[in-house]
């Protein structure tokens, strides 16, 4: 049994004290930030900027090391069904489970994977699916803002606008030591500054390597993270402008459009979630006729028919408070999608197509 034991200011015990409290947290916990005493004194100074202290508090506490719930195979199986297209990837996270589970590993981690395909496929919503289904800690990075490498690690002290790196922050808010990052959109990322080093190529070589990962500096708070035990997983329409020592510490996982049936098996989903997570009602099941999969397109995606589900299945839940079935079309689901092209009207009065040129 591991008990956690804090002083009065909720900061683990002081000096002579952290090393063995390190100790004892050793195979079921940890921290990001491990140089106990310079943080404690800065801690209890107070003489900086209150979230700087926050983040230090939050990067300092002693978290757990995830490892998959209970219910893994059986979760790992409905997200086979719910994401067809992503089946090469979930085989290479089945073969990792079966590791941490055959050989008692003390840590869920698996490693850095770049999902690459086209947008609105469901990259991103499939990788917090699985981290959620899986009961491991999710945190999402857009890399389409990286336009130094600061927006990583941190801008240093001294400039009006000093602050703390996106790696802190993600690691502040993660409940383990050990979550799983999606780096979103990695390819708009700037790689190199004019002078070749102002980009975020050395910061995410040094976070890929987990040997150099252990002590990745921020600038703005002045001290070392260890993410020597985060897994990274990458979200890409294109490899292009991706520098190569980049991609060769990634598995890359092409992932294709899903099609027909699978379209119609991904929005039933999506759709089967909303009515329980979004609107709180249950014994209703929701089924997706077949025409729905011909409103997939570059604009509508299952986090677009997610963020409208309320609005698509609404009128259908409150005409028939008796049902516990709704069918929904197309035609449910075209008005409340953006930029949505016309439907085009085939004989038996059903919508199934897009006029092209419209």
């Amino acid at each position: 049994m591991y008990m956690e034991i804090k002083s009065s200011d909720g900061i683990e015990p002081a000096d002579t004290r952290d090393e063995f409290v390190d100790e004892i947290y050793m195979d079921g916990f940890g921290r990001t930030v491990k140089n106990g005493s310079d943080i404690r004194k800065r801690i209890q100074g107070e003489k900086e900027d209150s979230h700087v202290i926050q983040l230090l508090r939050d990067l300092y506490k002693v978290k757990p090391r995830d490892l998959p719930n209970k219910y893994k195979d059986k979760s790992l199986e409905a997200i086979k069904t719910r994401f067809p297209n992503f089946s090469e990837p979930i085989v290479r996270f089945e073969l990792q489970l079966r590791l941490c589970s055959v050989r008692g590993a003390k840590r869920f981690t698996a490693p850095n994977m770049l999902l690459v395909g086209p947008p609105g496929i469901g990259k991103t919503y499939f990788m917090k699916e699985l981290c959620a289904a899986l009961g491991v800690s999710f945190q999402s990075i857009s890399m389409s803002l990286a336009s130094e490498g600061f927006y990583l690690t941190g801008l240093q002290r001294g400039y009006g606008t000093s602050t703390p790196g996106q790696l802190a922050k993600a690691m502040a808010k993660s409940k383990s030591i050990n979550p799983f990052i999606l780096l979103d959109e990695i390819e708009k990322s700037c790689w190199k500054g004019s002078d070749g080093r102002k980009g975020v190529e050395n910061p995410i070589l040094q976070m890929f390597e987990r040997g150099s990962a252990g002590e990745v500096q921020d600038l703005c708070l002045e001290t070392s993270l260890d993410l020597s035990e985060v897994t990274y997983i990458c979200t890409a329409n294109s490899i292009d402008g991706i520098p190569e020592p980049i991609l060769s510490r990634m598995t890359i996982f092409n992932i294709p459009r899903a099609e027909g049936s699978m379209l119609q098996r991904i929005a039933e989903s999506v759709l089967n979630e909303a009515v329980v997570e979004d609107l709180g009602i249950t014994g209703v099941r929701v089924f997706a006729t077949p025409d729905v999969a011909e409103v997939f397109n570059d604009v509508v995606s299952p986090r677009t028919i997610r963020n409208a589900a309320a609005s698509i299945m609404a009128p259908q839940l409150i005409a028939f408070p008796g049902r516990d079935e709704i069918h929904i079309c197309a035609d449910d689901i075209i008005p409340h999608m953006p930029s949505m092209p016309l439907p085009e009207v085939v004989a038996e009065g059903r919508s199934i197509g897009f006029h092209a040129n419209v």
